[in-house]
């Protein structure tokens, strides 16, 4: 496994809830709801954390950034949310 922020786990934790793997994605602004003011600054930088980890893939639309879970490594997200 590997070292995880607070903010990372819990990024992870919601995209798997929520069911954002591959094909299915969401913004910035729907991953930040539920984070306190202090930290949704903080967001960003942790999802490129994740995205040079091979967890979460990044698609650049017309609309914004998107995000997902890469479907390759749920084995990883699985054992990182589970602790």
């Amino acid at each position: 496994m590997g070292d995880y922020s607070a903010t990372q786990l819990a990024l992870l934790r919601k995209m798997w809830y929520d069911k954002v793997i591959g094909g299915k994605h969401h913004g910035e602004r729907e991953l930040c709801r539920g984070f306190p003011n202090h930290l949704k600054s903080g967001v960003e930088k942790e999802l490129k954390g994740l995205i040079k980890k091979g967890l979460v893939l990044l698609k650049s639309t017309n609309y914004g950034k998107q995000y997902s879970l890469n479907p390759r490594a749920l084995k990883e997200i699985r054992e990182a949310i589970a602790d």
